[in-house]
């Protein structure tokens, strides 16, 4: 029988066995007793036994079932009859247990070792002649067993494999079915019967084609020692190789590990000595990387660069399965299979087909620019350098296993290209892959150290200098003429011109730098002519011409821009191509025997700056905008200038996922700070126009999303830095105005910007007033936006303010912002206007001598007094009297007035005279009347005032008479202890001298006391038409500012020349006593709440004044001669 082999494809699952031979001793009557030394199977095979396992008399080598006739067993002489009933039992329950359908028909060898021996110690079966089908193959058996285990001692059954003449052991220990812990249990016959298999736990790895074994019972003794036996197999346990590679798909020149996994079989016996050599496919190879096994004594031989796996090693008893890991490569694209016939071995069943495909990996079309170089050439290393062209950051991709120069991209199947020193095109894969593609034909078959791919993907590449053959060679995937030379063309220089050993593929053109007698230039190539022209000088951002910048690495971006690396200093420069313009970049590594390329459509993303200026603080003001990376190195800037209200960075190359920063900043020269603007900032993805976030207040942050060209405008506004001002005057004063009057103008100073101020100050301007100006004082601190404080200012009043009609000031306001703010912020100029509304007046009192009042006589000269006061507000200026009507019979004298007639101020008076000679007809007429007016010139257009006529009549009869007017010191009483001065002004109206002229006072609302009236000496004796004051004081208290008023009246008395008194009219003089409500209510109102009421009615009082209405109480006039 061919042995079966385990299916590979499960590498570590066990599977079962592969049956090499098997006998159930069923080719033999059911119902009969056979002697094993008689059976033949029905493959012809016979069996042989020890004698006493073949004596059955001693109860040994029978065959037989549970349908054995007593005949057959006693014709077999198959042990006493008394042991036939039990015996049977047994190869049923064995039948039970191998899952038969009639278990009674099994057959079983019976070995119930009675009688004749003292010892049993011998073979029971044992054949030979069995074919393995080759050598190198693991092998064990299994056998059912069956026993009632409960007599006596119990058989030990032994295996053994003989491989030629040796015999192999396959069980460490000997079979006891009753110690089983798996047997299983059946009755049969009401008899219990124990069965189970026995498969050896060891595994022979046999080196002959034909094997035999033998089966023993290793107890000697016959007490006991009962059983049957069936069911005998010999198992192909050869163990499973499979291989398996991960991964099963990479990149040439990557690694993949292959894993040789040996699988054992499910009854998990120990196999001892297996090995097997894995020779790999060609163009497979051990990698870098030590192997590995988890197998017993496992011995791995495969060092890098191996071609085959050499793998020794065991499976212990119990192992399921064990492992070999190997690393391999390929230097070259291809799919390596190995399978069965890749594996030569002893005690391993070889494996299914595996494979593994090494690939060209493309390029991914990345940011990055790729440096080739080789600094010591010709010699290694042969480095592909991946550089960030905005940082200058790089490291090494991979090393290459020769020079390549004049790389190019060829963007139609992503991979770089360029040649070897000996002419070769080559293809690089993106993980360090190198394809040779010959010498294409038609060129030189020498290094070359210019090349780019243009968008068609042909390839341009030409040694460098003057005059040499430039080669299109066709690598557009798919072409018919893929890899050949399609057209070539003489490069010619401008003389003087050196250019660099690389070029870049932009719009129709190759660019390259280059240099001549002034610096650097930018080279540009026709292809079509061949012709090389000087678009301009390599100037940076101020205008000066690079120098000594020999690039042998240039890039393009999808932006049309030439990126050039210098060879030793490895500085990066971006170029504009179609002006030379040229920006320093970073700083990448240095090269030697280098050359770059990158892929020509993957952006390079950007980042411009700009700055929009709503207005300015001063006008000196300018502004810096710039761009910072994240170690704070000023990448880009630009400055505001005059008037100009917009500026722009250069489009800064930025790096995506990179943060950078925005600044703002005040340029030297300005007059104000950065914190004299509100600063913000948009930033716009200038292809999609949609927004990308800044975070920060100013500086700003910006992380750079994507591979696009962004724009962030910084707009600056200046912060409102005003103010407010709204002047007025105290509301006594907008009433009416007296020279002397204080009047009190505030000023409500409003902070309307944004920042806070201090030092308030008000500038005064244009003001009428004839006095000293006024000078307001205001708060200190500082005054917060919106904020409101009160500055106050005090001014006395003039007659000339009086005359003039008003009083006209105006006032701005102005503070000291913060530090950065230039210019102090001044208010609209407030203007307020104090009302003096003229009203003119003039009064005249006509008066004679004594003597013509006494009586007339003929030549008598009688002299006419004019008391003229201006009774007015304003002055009056050339003040006349006007004689009216006049009943002497002679001429009267002209008005003679004094020199203060020319100016009259208000409350002055003034005496004119005239003077007349009496006539006999006057005394004939017994007397003489006379009457006057009085008038004066008021400033302005107001109409002269003209006092009622005034008369005298001589001799006049004695007419007594006088008034009296009554003011206060102030219009209003405010606290409690004010002092008020009250003035008595006292005028003799009559025709005769008064004597003991003074003031009386009558009813009085204070609840205080008055002084006594005070009198000046001139109040003894007082001529007709004069005037004294007389005095008299008052201290306030807080019932009469509760009472809200203080009301006076007086009368004026004297004594007549004939001794008789003479009393004036009453005055009253009546002011507002201020007070608050809570006052008040202290007072009076509110039950007594146990506090003392005059400390808060005080208290109250003051904000009542603060904040209370004003009570103007009449201002009356005095009279002054």
């Amino acid at each position: 029988m061919a042995p079966a082999e385990a299916a590979p494809g499960t590498p570590g699952t066990p599977g079962a066995p592969s049956l090499i031979y098997s006998e159930d001793f069923q080719n033999a009557p059911v119902t009969g007793a056979t002697n094993i030394a008689a059976y033949t199977s029905t493959t012809g095979a016979t069996y042989t036994a020890s004698p006493v396992y073949q004596s059955a008399q001693q109860c040994n080598g029978t065959i037989f079932g549970h349908q054995a006739t007593n005949a057959a067993l006693a014709t077999a002489q198959f042990c006493s009859s008394s042991w036939w009933p039990t015996a049977r039992t047994v190869p049923a329950a064995i039948g039970q247990h191998a899952g038969m359908a009639d278990p009674n028909t099994n057959l079983a060898v019976a070995e119930q070792t009675s009688g004749g021996s003292t010892n049993y110690t011998g073979v029971m079966l044992e054949g030979s002649g069995i074919n393995v089908a080759g050598t190198g193959r693991f092998v064990t058996f299994s056998l059912d067993v069956g026993n009632l285990c409960n007599i006596g001692l119990q058989a030990l059954d032994r295996f053994y494999l003989m491989d030629g003449a040796t015999p192999i052991a396959l069980n460490a220990t000997d079979y006891n079915i009753c110690a089983d812990p798996n047997r299983e249990t059946f009755t049969v016959d009401g008899n219990v019967v124990s069965v189970g298999t026995f498969t050896g736990n060891r595994a022979a790895l046999v080196t002959n084609p034909t094997v035999g074994f033998r089966v023993t019972n290793q107890q000697p003794s016959g007490a006991g020692n009962d059983q049957a036996f069936d069911n005998f197999k010999i198992l192909d346990v050869t163990p499973q190789l499979d291989k398996s590679f991960s991964p099963a798909s990479l990149p040439v020149g990557a690694k993949s590990t292959l894993t040789l996994t040996v699988t054992n079989t499910d009854e998990l016996a120990a196999k001892n000595g297996w090995s097997f050599t894995d020779a790999l496919p060609a163009g497979l190879t051990v990698a870098d990387g030590a192997a590995a096994t988890t197998c017993p004594a496992g011995v791995v031989t495969a060092p890098a660069g191996a071609t085959s796996v050499a793998v020794t090693g065991n499976l212990d008893a119990g192992m399921a399965a064990c492992t070999v890991t190997v690393n391999v490569t390929a230097a070259a694209a291809g799919a390596f299979t190995n399978g069965p016939a890749n594996v030569t071995g002893t005690g391993i069943n070889p494996p299914g087909d595996s494979t593994v495909q090494f690939v060209e990996q493309p390029w991914a079309c990345d940011a990055s620019g790729y440096l080739f170089q080789s600094p010591n050439f010709p010699a290694g290393p042969h480095l592909v350098q991946q550089v960030d062209l905005v940082t200058g950051a790089n490291s090494t991709a991979f090393e290459l296993p020769s020079h390549v120069n004049a790389a190019g991209y060829n963007t139609l199947d992503n991979f770089f290209y360029g040649t070897t020193a000996t002419g070769h095109l080559v293809r690089v894969g993106a993980n360090g892959s190198l394809t040779d593609l010959g010498i294409p034909a038609g060129t030189t078959g020498t290094l070359s150290l210019v090349g780019d791919f243009d968008n068609a993907g042909h390839y341009w590449v030409t040694a460098n200098g003057v005059n040499n053959t430039v080669y299109e060679i066709d690598l557009a995937p798919g072409s018919a003429t893929y890899g050949t030379v399609v057209n070539t063309v003489v490069r010619t220089v401008p003389a003087g011109v050196v250019a660099s050993a690389d070029w870049g593929y932009i719009d129709g053109a190759f660019y390259s730098t280059a240099s001549d007698t002034t610096g650097n230039v930018l080279l540009r190539f026709d292809p079509a002519t061949g012709a090389s022209t000087v678009v301009g000088p390599m100037n940076g951002p101020d205008g000066t011409q690079f120098t000594g910048l020999a690039a042998g690495a240039v890039y393009v971006d999808a932006g049309g821009y030439l990126y050039a690396s210098n060879n030793a200093t490895g500085n990066i420069y971006r170029i504009t191509p179609t002006t030379g313009a040229t920006i320093l970049l970073s700083a990448g590594p240095a090269a030697a025997g280098n050359d770059g390329a990158r892929c020509a459509l993957a952006p390079i993303p950007t980042l411009t700056v700009t700055k929009t200026v709503e207005g300015r603080q001063a006008p000196v003001d300018q502004f810096t905008v710039g761009l910072q990376n994240a170690g704070g190195t000023v990448l880009t800037s630009a400055t505001t200038t005059g008037t100009a209200t917009t500026v722009s960075t250069t489009n800064q190359p930025v790096s995506q996922g990179a943060t950078y920063t925005i600044t703002d900043t005040m340029a030297a020269g300005s007059a104000s700070g950065i914190n004299a603007y509100n600063a913000g900032v948009t930033c716009t993805n200038i292809a999609s126009g949609d927004a990308v976030p800044a975070e920060g207040n100013g500086p700003w942050t910006f992380t750079v999303p994507d591979a696009a060209a962004f724009t962030c405008e910084v707009t600056n506004a200046p912060v409102d830095v005003s103010v407010g001002l709204v002047k007025s005057a105290d509301q006594a004063a907008m009433e009416n105005i007296e020279p002397g009057q204080i009047i009190t103008y505030t000023f409500a100073f409003t902070n309307t910007g944004d920042v806070p101020l201090t030092d308030i100050r008000i500038d005064e301007g244009a003001f009428t007033g004839t006095g000293n100006a006024p000078v307001a004082i205001c708060p200190a601190g500082t005054v917060a936006p919106d904020a409101t404080v009160t500055c106050t200012a005090t001014y006395t009043a003039t007659q000339d303010d009086v005359d003039a009609g008003s009083i006209s000031n105006t006032a701005s306001g102005t503070g000291t912002p913060p530090e950065g703010f230039p210019v102090p912020p001044v208010s609209p100029p407030s203007t307020v206007v104090v009302p003096a509304p003229p009203a003119p007046a003039i009064t005249v009192v006509k008066t004679a001598d004594e003597a013509a009042q006494a009586d007339l006589a003929v030549g008598q000269e009688i002299t006419y007094s004019f008391l003229v006061t201006n009774t007015g507000n304003v002055t009056l200026e050339d003040v006349t009297v006007n004689e009216g009507n006049f009943s002497g019979a002679g001429e009267l004298s002209d008005v003679t007035c004094p020199a203060e007639a020319a100016r009259l101020a208000p409350a002055a008076a003034i005496t004119c005279t005239a003077t007349y000679s009496v006539v006999q007809a006057d005394v004939d007429a017994g007397s003489i009347t006379n009457t006057a007016t009085a008038t004066g010139v008021p400033p302005g257009t107001t109409p002269p005032p003209v006092s009622s006529p005034s008369g005298v009549t001589v001799p006049t009869p004695n007419a007594p008479a006088m008034t009296v007017l009554k003011t206060a010191s102030t219009d209003k009483a405010t606290t409690g202890g004010q002092v008020l001065t009250y003035s008595f002004f006292l005028t003799n109206t009559g025709n005769v001298t008064l004597t003991n002229v003074s003031a009386v006072e009558g009813e009085f609302s204070g609840t205080g006391d008055l002084s006594a009236v005070n009198c000046p000496a001139e109040a003894a004796s007082l001529a007709p038409a004069m005037s004294v004051t007389c005095t008299a004081t008052y201290t306030v208290t807080l019932a009469d500012l509760n009472a809200g008023t203080i009301t006076n009246t007086a009368t004026g008395t004297g004594t007549t020349p004939a001794g008789g008194a003479i009393t004036s009219a009453p005055s009253t003089a009546k002011l507002a006593a201020q007070a608050p409500v809570s006052a008040v209510n202290f007072a009076g109102n509110l039950a007594n709440t146990g506090l003392d009421a005059g400390p808060l009615a005080l208290g109250a009082l003051v904000l009542f004044l603060l904040g209370g209405s004003t009570l103007a109480a009449a201002k009356l006039r005095r009279r002054q001669s």
